[in-house]
């Protein structure tokens, strides 16, 4: 019962964590373009380009005298996420990545706790707290960065659960987290990422 109930609430807490980024982004949703800092003058503007590409070997030629497309990090070309820009209106998936991106912060934030045995309530305040944190809100303007770092928190559910089963299901789901990390484009947050795991691998063998 207790489980089936879980399931129901998560769909719920997700939800109610995208409607809390529709309301802090709330002149996304009436058409503006959220450009802090280097989205003004390089994020967006790779975004408009990805969404024009039929290849991974698409020439870059606005950097320097041209690059391969797949040779900019920070473009996220593998990144799935990043798929959404051929599908959909590149102006608007830019404002939805900012949004979607803080709903999965707070909703990993969610799952970790719970796992942990926080309680429902206080988990659900931590999301927020993470989605809506100094660093996350400082590099809004860091598309990449942010689409790096919201991973964090399911990667230390996934590394709980390793640790409490034992079940190598949970290892391929963490290698295939890490993955989608390195291909969101921001290296230097997968180190620290990494540099998180190695602490927390410490303590376990410590207890």
């Amino acid at each position: 019962m207790m489980k089936k109930y879980f399931r129901v609430l998560l769909p719920v807490v997700f939800l109610i964590y995208t409607l809390l980024g529709g309301v802090y982004f709330y002149k996304m949703l009436g058409g503006a373009i959220l450009l802090p800092g280097d989205s003004f003058s390089y994020y967006y503007h790779l975004r408009l380009y990805y969404s024009t590409i039929h290849s991974p070997v698409s020439w870059l030629p606005f950097i320097f005298l041209g690059m391969p497309f797949l040779g900019v990090l920070q473009t996220g070309l593998f990144y799935p996420l990043n798929f959404l820009y051929f599908f959909l209106p590149a102006p608007f998936v830019f404002n939805l990545n900012i949004i979607l991106h803080c709903s999965l912060a707070a909703f990993f934030v969610f799952l970790y706790a719970r796992l942990i045995g926080v309680r429902s309530f206080p988990a659900f305040i931590s999301g927020i707290i993470f989605a809506f944190s100094g660093f996350l809100m400082a590099h809004k303007g860091h598309t990449s960065m942010i689409n790096v770092a919201v991973w964090l928190p399911l990667l230390l559910f996934l590394c709980e659960k390793i640790r409490a089963t034992l079940n190598p299901k949970y290892s391929a789901w963490a290698a295939l987290v890490i993955a989608i990390q390195v291909f969101a484009g921001h290296y230097q947050i997968c180190v620290y990422t990494y540099l998180v795991f190695r602490m927390v691998g410490e303590y376990i063998e410590q207890i």
